[in-house]
């Protein structure tokens, strides 16, 4: 099978687990997303006079270093064509997630690689069963209603198309933000509205027919 996933080379003996190449060259998918190194970096250099107005000038500047518009299309494109290939052969990948993809660390390349084969299988409609990282799984994994299928693959690439071009989770909205730090409310209702808004059961925040988040 020619298509970039990285596969097991060898089985350990008496121990769980694998060998498998080294992606040399390669950055998690999550490096899309300013972090703490990074923004301790950008905070050094001076920000330009029309972008100190904006509410997060720093993630603006992150989006442009690394690639700009162009190269998140360009790797959005190269995952869904490796997903639409196991699809092609009746197999999901079960756990799609800015860490279980890789990317090329090079900004003006896009290469893509998917790793953690261990949760690829074949499309079972009986299967109830699936492991999800929070944030992506689709609703009927969050609540337990089916397994994976290649509708839930399709969901968890929607999310991170929206969230890698928006810089915004598609269900994290005004309603999950604003009710997360009311006064009155506690630790466990902000949780509560961020596992309700992952799991799907809040509208997402473009929905036309409810304003709700």
């Amino acid at each position: 099978m020619d298509i970039n996933i990285t596969k097991p080379l060898a089985l350990l003996k008496g121990e769980p687990g694998y060998v498998m190449n080294l992606l040399e060259n390669m950055i998690p998918l999550s490096s899309l997303w300013l972090n703490s190194v990074q923004k301790k970096i950008l905070k050094i250099k001076p920000i330009p006079d029309w972008l100190k107005s904006s509410k997060d000038p720093l993630q603006l500047i992150h989006y442009n270093i690394s690639g700009g518009l162009k190269r998140r299309l360009e790797i959005l494109s190269n995952i869904s064509g490796i997903i639409s290939e196991l699809h092609s052969m009746g197999l999901t990948y079960g756990d799609l997630s800015d860490n279980n993809i890789f990317i090329s660390s090079n900004v003006k390349e896009s290469e893509v690689w998917l790793i953690d084969p261990d949760n690829i299988s074949f499309y079972n409609n009986n299967n109830k069963k699936a492991v999800f990282t929070p944030k992506y799984g689709s609703p009927e994994i969050v609540q337990n209603k089916s397994g994976s299928s290649f509708y839930s693959d399709c969901y968890s690439f929607a999310i991170i198309a929206y969230w890698i071009l928006s810089l915004n989770h598609p269900f994290i909205g005004d309603y999950v933000v604003e009710e997360g730090i009311c006064d009155w409310a506690d630790e466990s209702e902000e949780e509560d509205l961020e596992e309700k808004a992952y799991g799907g059961l809040l509208p997402w925040i473009n929905d036309s027919k409810d304003d709700l988040n």
